[in-house]
């Protein structure tokens, strides 16, 4: 929806909505987000919680280390911006169990 302003349509303000998949797994995992967000954004900046950041609309980001990272999302257009921000949406685990270990000798 617009807001008619003379001749030129003035867009409103998104709010910024997305999701991943998947939201868990084992270290390297790679996981594609995808912006849902509504008012029709122009812009997006991403921050995946281990450092890297990306400015596309739907990016993807391989997560290295174990963990549990929040990811935020800012979306904005002429009318104005919103952030998204998911704690601990992302669970990354490692191959190893804990109290498992073995040495070869």
């Amino acid at each position: 929806m617009c807001t008619i302003s003379g001749n030129k349509p003035t867009p409103n303000p998104p709010v910024a909505i997305f999701s991943a998949k998947p939201t868990s797994g084992k270290a390297p995992l790679t996981v594609s987000f995808t912006d849902k967000s509504t008012g029709t954004p122009t812009k997006w900046k991403w921050h995946f919680g281990d450092g890297k950041a990306s400015t596309t609309k739907n990016p993807k980001n391989q997560y290295l280390q174990e963990g549990k990272y929040k990811v935020t999302l800012t979306v904005s257009n002429a009318a104005g911006s919103s952030t998204a921000t998911k704690t601990n949406y992302i669970t990354v685990t490692t191959n190893t169990r804990p109290g498992i270990y073995s040495e070869s000798k």
